[in-house]
């Protein structure tokens, strides 16, 4: 689908975005890594929030020593990443996160990780969200939180992943309560402008996490299976967790819900 000029965003807000320079976006489509959404009379360049998201994981590739390459099959054909992960292994003691993650892109179906994990303080540019039952569209919510940021002026944290955080007691004690929730979208920023409402900050917890590879709408199951797993491990659930996509719906606009990697994480004291 097409997009207008007012649904885009200039050169020079692109870059402020992503922290980089204007000549950093050009040089990801001289090696054809990335394609404004809008190349108007083959001057001006527009962008969309897809295309900043997508700016954002090269750079952080990039950073990492990757080469133009070895980045390009991870945005082309994601499940062949045998040579990307052998190479980082080498590179293990700098970039130990960066192999995790791309080794959760590989998961299967039948694929899931539980670990107990310390989520760091984090600054956000967070929008909530008032929905009945479980009908979200976590994918929608997380373009319209970074879409807001952007237009604020925020400097994205590209070392750290957006998430939703909702507050589940019911789940946490193994019950099913329909209802209104508020669900919180938290986009990590580096910096914002003074005043601007939507800034937080979101404390440092330990969570007992489970990743998995499916669907979004799988999450009620999900949060009660968790919060049995942590009560069993002598953790107590607080009734808050937190889901990360881990990857995002393909540029190309064409993508399966059951291929998102997805993240569940159960606050515990």
């Amino acid at each position: 689908m097409g997009h207008t000029k007012k649904e885009l965003f200039s050169i020079a807000q692109a870059a402020n975005a992503c922290s980089i320079s204007r000549s950093t976006l050009l040089r990801m489509e001289e090696e054809g890594l990335l394609m404004p959404a809008l190349h108007e009379d083959g001057k001006y360049r527009y962008y969309s929030t897809e295309n900043i998201m997508q700016a954002m994981q090269i750079n952080v590739l990039h950073r990492m020593g990757l080469t133009r390459k070895e980045i390009r099959p991870i945005f082309e054909t994601p499940e062949q990443l045998d040579g990307v992960i052998e190479r980082l292994t080498v590179m293990r003691d700098n970039l130990d996160s960066a192999i995790t993650e791309l080794k959760k892109r590989t998961m299967q179906d039948s694929t899931t990780e539980v670990e107990l994990l310390q989520i760091p303080e984090t600054l956000c540019y967070i929008k909530s969200y008032d929905v009945e039952g479980s009908r979200y569209d976590l994918g929608q919510y997380l373009q319209e939180t970074i879409t807001e940021a952007i237009r604020a002026g925020c400097r994205l944290n590209w070392d750290r992943r957006p998430f939703m955080r909702v507050q589940r007691p019911d789940l946490a004690e193994g019950i099913y309560r329909p209802g209104s929730y508020r669900y919180h979208i938290c986009v990590p920023i580096l910096t914002h402008l003074k005043r601007l409402q939507g800034a937080g900050t979101v404390q440092s917890r330990r969570i007992l996490s489970v990743t998995w590879h499916g669907r979004v709408t799988d999450l009620p199951d999900r949060i009660l299976t968790l919060a049995a797993n942590a009560r069993a491990r002598g953790l107590t659930p607080t009734g808050w967790f937190h889901v990360i996509q881990l990857i995002l719906n393909r540029p190309s606009g064409e993508h399966d819900p059951v291929s998102d990697v997805l993240q569940l994480g159960c606050v515990v004291e």
